[in-house]
């Protein structure tokens, strides 16, 4: 899915990508999740294996834990609409943006 992202400040940003089996554990529409400390934590672990990491020891593990506690997690049901004002819909343009 195409998507892009602004940010202006400090962000801290973590982008997950998960095959179609894991996929089928999670809501099928797009949602939101309440994040816990316990899932705060172990995305951070994650994204700090390496890509090739072994999936039946450890680190396997570990990221079988924080797809157990997505697959928990309580769906948020918060729903931002699009701004009707056309001024509002349009990208923003930062000068530092490429």
């Amino acid at each position: 899915m195409e998507h892009s992202l602004c940010s202006v400040g400090d962000i801290e940003l973590y982008i997950l990508f998960a095959d179609n089996e894991v996929m089928m554990r999670l809501p099928e529409d797009r949602c939101t999740f309440s994040i816990m400390p316990l899932i705060k934590e172990l995305v951070a672990d994650v994204s700090r294996l390496p890509p090739l990491h072994d999936i039946d020891g450890a680190d396997g593990r570990l990221v079988q834990t924080m797809i157990d506690q997505f697959a928990k997690a309580p769906v948020k049901h918060l729903h931002l609409s699009m701004p009707t004002d056309p001024r509002l819909r349009m990208p923003l343009a930062f000068p530092w943006a490429t």
